[in-house]
């Protein structure tokens, strides 16, 4: 039986899950004694993790590079995506047991191509080098790079280098989907939670502001309400019902050469209501919607 935690066990746990240990469990419950809202808040990112999913297939991309992907939940791309879809999707985590699960556990779907990488994302220079990934994702076309509740656990040092390392080597119309726990609501409950990670040994969490996540995308075309806590991301502008979120979420989409222009309301909310089962049904995918 393992005497450390880990951010995707403990993750499993506020979940619900069963793939956690007591060492998980007791983090985590001092996490919710901690942060009242924290189950709340760990489902409303699950949740977000659906919505962004579903709104960059929306926009025609179906090449994904998911970072930092946890063991297996709902909330998958496999999972999600339906299984008649063309689409490419390579599953990264530093955590050699999470990867073991996802390996294991995630089903293989006759249209779905599929890597897996066990990797760190602070030597991002190579991510998009490795066999795992290029032989899995077309380089030359737009990739969806799910970033979810993993930049924390690197320094600005790291963290800032990692994005743009990425960045730098992606096709224009790629996407990049973040979400980021901050201290911007809740200073003093979350900074107490940041300590009890790192004194369960868990890498140091950074807590940054909106001004910080923000650093991530410069030069990119953000896309919905733009940076926002992450139970008020939707591309409409809808809000989940009944959650409290510590965190923010941003999606945003990589300009032609010298193409940026900011997404206007309008343009967000344009085809927002067609479903995945609706895209099932297509036989050519959407391009990347700007206005």
């Amino acid at each position: 039986m393992t005497r450390q935690p880990s951010s995707a066990r403990v993750t499993d746990c506020l979940l619900g899950g069963k793939d956690n240990y007591p060492v998980d469990s007791d983090l985590a419950k001092a996490l919710m004694e901690t942060v009242g809202s924290m189950r709340q808040a760990v489902a409303c990112h699950e949740k977000f993790k659906e919505i962004a999913l579903r709104y960059l297939v929306q926009q025609g991309i179906r090449q994904f590079l998911d970072i930092g992907c946890g063991l297996p939940s709902s909330a998958a791309p496999v999972y999600l995506l339906p299984s008649s879809m063309d689409v490419a999707v390579v599953y990264m985590d530093i955590d050699p047991i999470a990867m073991a699960h996802v390996r294991a556990l995630l089903p293989n779907r006759r249209h779905h191509r599929v890597g897996h990488l066990h990797a760190d994302l602070a030597q991002s220079e190579g991510i998009l080098a490795d066999e795992h990934v290029t032989g899995v994702l077309d380089l030359s076309r737009p990739i969806g790079v799910l970033m979810h509740a993993v930049l924390h656990e690197l320094p600005d040092v790291d963290a800032y280098a990692a994005v743009r390392a990425l960045a730098a080597r992606l096709p224009p119309g790629s996407a990049l989907s973040i979400t980021h726990p901050t201290a911007d609501h809740a200073p003093g409950p979350m900074s107490r939670a940041a300590d009890l990670c790192a004194q369960a040994g868990l890498p140091p969490v950074t807590l940054r502001s909106r001004e910080g996540v923000s650093d991530f995308l410069q030069g990119w075309d953000l896309m919905g309400p733009g940076i926002a806590d992450t139970a008020r991301w939707h591309p409409d502008g809808t809000p989940q019902a009944d959650r409290t979120c510590v965190s923010y979420a941003a999606i945003a989409v990589k300009p032609e050469t010298g193409a940026r222009r900011p997404m206007t309301s309008e343009s967000a909310r344009s085809g927002q209501r067609l479903s995945l089962g609706a895209l099932d049904q297509q036989t050519r995918p959407q391009t990347i919607h700007r206005p």
